[in-house]
């Protein structure tokens, strides 16, 4: 991976940015940390579905994987959706990334 695209959605309010060199290893050690295991949901009723949460998501440029998204429903209620498949987040934490300043 070379670059990676992110989106940050809240409270109505989205931001881009992207990432490459150090900004990449931080990001990827963030996900390593991270413990989850898959989930099966019904149409409709997904953690994306809720209303009020937050989502970053990340799109890869270089590498296999495309990218994933992280969803935010409350301090202890994350989760992550890569190519359609939902996972939990035992011990969720805030991605180790910096919006750019205005």
């Amino acid at each position: 991976v070379t670059k990676i695209d992110i989106t940050h959605y809240i409270g109505g309010k989205t931001t881009n940015w992207s990432v490459e060199g150090t900004e990449i290893e931080l990001l990827r050690e963030w996900l390593d940390d991270l413990s989850y295991k898959h989930i099966d949901v019904e149409e409709g009723r997904s953690p994306g579905d809720s209303n009020g949460g937050e989502v970053y998501s990340f799109v890869f440029t270089g590498g296999e994987w495309p990218g994933f998204s992280y969803v935010i429903n409350g301090e202890s209620d994350c989760y992550i959706l890569s190519e359609g498949n939902w996972f939990s987040v035992a011990n969720p934490s805030n991605p180790t990334v910096s919006e750019p300043t205005e």
